[in-house]
């Protein structure tokens, strides 16, 4: 889930820090464009002491912004005809498999859930 911000920098490319649950995170590339940007790729928790500094100046925004895990559900479908090896799929909500492959086996390492139909 991304978090969206406005801002009065020009349009480019500029660095970003923030906290996750109080601890400073890894700076990532963003990109203005039309005065507003996205934060994406984030996992639920609570972020905060956003910071760019641009020409010298630091633009910081203190508010703590929460991302809620989705509740949304999404489909994820395999074309390709698999008769043996190993399916990688990666997601972050429910995944639902229709296993059409005889003595097929299915692990499953993750957080979220899995049915198999």
């Amino acid at each position: 889930m991304p978090i969206a911000f406005s801002t009065a920098l020009t349009n480019g490319t500029y660095n970003l820090t923030y906290n996750k649950g109080g601890v400073a995170q890894t700076p990532v590339s963003i990109t203005v464009a039309s005065n507003t940007f996205l934060l994406s790729g984030l996992s639920a928790g609570n972020y905060s002491n956003f910071s760019i500094i641009s020409a010298g100046c630091n633009s910081i925004d203190v508010t703590i912004k929460t991302v809620s895990p989705s509740s949304s559900q999404a489909t994820q479908n395999i074309t390709t005809s698999i008769t043996s090896g190993t399916v990688v799929i990666l997601g972050e909500q429910t995944i639902t498999a229709t296993n059409q492959i005889s003595n097929a086996s299915v692990t499953y390492k993750a957080s979220q859930s899995i049915t198999l139909l």
